[in-house]
């Protein structure tokens, strides 16, 4: 969509906020866990927040979604991408 998103690795980060990513929308950045990267957990994180990017660089942010149905969205599409494209960690 013409946006790149950068990823971040951030050491710490699934011990002090109790996640292996996230997507920062104000920065524009994807953060993954350092000691998490090279995971499977990871790399479907990595796409589970890719599809957070999409969703809000796309706009669909204003269908007024819940919280929960935009996870399920965001969460499903991780799956499809890991498991049908075989995305391992290098």
């Amino acid at each position: 969509m013409g946006l790149r998103v950068p990823v971040k690795l951030i050491k710490g980060l699934a011990n002090s906020k109790g996640v292996v990513g996230y997507y920062d929308p104000s920065n524009r950045i994807i953060a993954i866990d350092h000691e998490h990267y090279n995971t499977k957990e990871a790399m479907h994180t990595l796409m589970h927040e890719l599809a957070h990017a999409w969703w809000i660089r796309s706009g669909l942010y204003q269908t007024k979604l819940s919280y929960d149905t935009i996870e399920i969205i965001c969460e499903t599409i991780a799956t499809v991408m890991v498991e049908n494209f075989d995305i391992k960690p290098r």
